[in-house]
């Protein structure tokens, strides 16, 4: 049979041909192949992310109700931006004395600090000084619990007054940093 080519041109030529379109078709074919291999590989490194997108979308809500707790928390604790901070000190200023004198405290002085701005809060600070008993203070601080926001101790100097003959109820002389927090810098 291959004789039968032999001798003929044109059959050379045909065989050369029909060899060539195999050689390409196994090349495209290949190609083709190689594509697929690389294009299942990337497929499969994408799971992972893709995972997480979908655990992610999944606890979207979960996360959307995270965060409004989170600002529920946040407003027991500060006072909304955009109030007037020099109204906020007074603010301050007058619920902790309030608050001490409620509680059968003598308020002494008070004097409001300068405020020391962060990125996102700025703190508004406050010098009390006051004096009473210690079952007044424990009230006291049991009072500063309750406001919101909440009104919060940066430090405490107590010093007992000496007692003088015949009194019964130790008085004490106490120093308060207090302080509260606003939102924005």
């Amino acid at each position: 049979m291959i004789r039968m080519f032999a001798g003929s041109r044109a059959a050379r030529l045909l065989a050369g041909i029909i060899l060539l379109i195999v050689v390409l078709l196994l090349i495209v074919a290949f190609n083709m192949y190689d594509r697929y291999q690389r294009y299942q590989a990337e497929i499969e490194s994408m799971q992972p992310r893709i995972a997480q997108l979908q655990g992610l979308l999944m606890a979207h809500e979960n996360i959307k109700a995270s965060a409004e707790e989170a600002g529920l928390e946040l407003s027991e604790y500060t006072y909304p931006a955009g109030q007037d901070e020099a109204a906020l000190n007074s603010d301050l200023q007058k619920t902790a004395r309030s608050i001490f004198a409620d509680a059968g405290m003598h308020v002494t002085g008070s004097q409001i600090l300068s405020s020391k701005p962060t990125e996102t809060l700025t703190q508004l600070m406050l010098d009390l000084n006051v004096s009473g008993s210690f079952e007044s203070f424990e009230a006291a601080l049991q009072g500063l619990k309750n406001v919101r926001p909440r009104i919060l101790v940066d430090h405490l100097r107590i010093e007992p007054v000496p007692r003088l003959r015949g009194e019964k109820t130790q008085v004490l002389t106490v120093n308060a940093r207090l302080f509260v927090y606003k939102e924005g810098g």
